[in-house]
């Protein structure tokens, strides 16, 4: 799959009939967390989210 944009990414959330993302990363400490969002989350926007690039995401 070769993501290069948010579209991208919407397109791959559509035609994979994916549901939910994962998102995982290390705190502070090195201690790894994650958090799981529904698709219908992925394009609204929150004050209480830190924004996600493409790269952040491939990387993921």
């Amino acid at each position: 799959m070769n993501i290069k944009s948010k579209e991208d990414v919407y397109n791959a959330i559509e035609n994979n009939n994916i549901k939910f993302i994962r998102l995982q990363f290390t705190d502070i400490q090195g201690v790894v967390k994650d958090v799981e969002i529904p698709v219908s989350q992925v394009k609204k926007p929150s004050k209480q989210a830190f924004p996600l690039t493409v790269r952040q995401l491939k990387d993921l």
